[in-house]
């Protein structure tokens, strides 16, 4: 969570004082925070769905095409599909195919999702960390997660009776979708709060980048502006690309030892937001299956938090105590963004 300019000792005429981002965790103990996990863990499952529609819809046409010219597929059109491509590249196929010419305005419905699902998987966090921290705007987030999520089904919906049941699937293609008991709930929530800590921990790497750049001006006594207001407002700065500016910026020259648990945070990161619904949908149908999604989803939360607990303690930290801010600071400047956010809308 940024905090604001007014917020930090001041530290001479170098620049506006930049924000200085703290991560701050979503207490688990709040029903209404487990509610936003669980609400962001069904929108993203919704759009997974509607992707899934995606490749229901090529793999039928591909598997009877094949049927008709007599050849033998070399591997499941399915599986294929599971493994590899993404929503967008999956909705450029159906456009290439003219399979949404018919249908008036739904390809500029399925591009809107595209964006919207990109958005929930790779900014959301960050830009909600305010509204997350008081029971308004944990009510907020709730109600427009929800909004998603059936934005989602609607097309969902709208694919399968326009494009895909015409053209005949296999029978079985559509399963039973798990009901919304408790344990759906909670396979939701993993989700959610796994993605979360993922993105702290993309928040520490902003940290160790913009604490750096603001002590070389120091150093050179020159002005910058805002580094964690610019990263944090970039939607092309992804989590990988933060990483390589670590790499690239030295700073784990003395801590090589985080290289292997940063690449494979990285790649887990990568892989919940583009692959793991869609490739584990089948575990989701099922209650021993949600056991294992519920399991898997907890163990990269805590290698998250793991992470970032090292990255904040070896890197971030002793870099913001060279730019002042000692850590019993940093401490009280999170208790007071806490209350300040808590307090906004009374």
């Amino acid at each position: 969570m940024p905090l604001r300019h007014g917020d930090l000792p001041e530290r001479g005429a170098h620049g506006p004082t930049p924000d200085l981002a703290l991560p701050a965790y979503l207490d688990n103990e709040n029903e209404q925070a487990r509610a936003v996990y669980a609400r962001y863990g069904a929108a993203t499952y919704a759009a997974s769905l509607l992707e899934v529609e995606f490749i229901h819809v090529l793999a039928t046409i591909e598997q009877q095409r094949a049927a008709a010219s007599g050849r033998p597929l070399r591997q499941d059109p399915w599986e294929k599909r599971y493994a590899n491509g993404t929503m967008g590249t999956f909705l450029d196929a159906l456009k290439g195919k003219k399979l949404l010419d018919s249908l008036p305005g739904l390809a500029a419905d399925l591009a809107a999702a595209v964006e919207v699902r990109n958005h929930l998987v790779h900014h959301y966090w960050w830009q909600e960390f305010g509204e997350a921290f008081s029971s308004v705007g944990r009510a907020k987030m709730v109600s427009h997660l929800e909004e998603q999520r059936a934005f989602f089904d609607r097309l969902t919906t709208r694919v399968r009776e326009g494009i895909t049941l015409p053209l005949n699937p296999p029978a079985g293609t559509h399963r039973q979708l798990p009901c919304e008991d408790e344990q759906t709930r909670e396979m939701y929530g993993r989700f959610g709060v796994a993605v979360y800590f993922a993105d702290v921990l993309a928040s520490g790497l902003v940290c160790v980048l913009a604490a750096a750049e603001v002590e070389r001006a120091q150093a050179g006594r020159y002005r910058i502006d805002d580094p964690w207001d610019r990263m944090y407002a970039d939607r092309k700065l992804t989590m990988g690309a933060l990483l390589n500016q670590v790499k690239e910026g030295g700073h784990l020259a003395a801590h090589q030892d985080l290289i292997g648990p940063l690449d494979a945070a990285l790649a887990s990161r990568n892989e919940l937001a583009h692959h793991f619904w869609v490739s584990r949908i089948e575990d989701s149908f099922s209650e021993a299956g949600r056991d294992r999604l519920v399991e898997d989803l907890e163990q990269r939360r805590q290698t998250f938090e793991d992470v970032n607990n090292a990255v904040q303690e070896r890197i971030a930290a002793p870099l913001v105590e060279t730019l002042g801010v000692s850590r019993e600071q940093t401490e009280g400047i999170e208790r007071a963004m806490r209350f300040r956010e808590e307090n906004k809308y009374r």
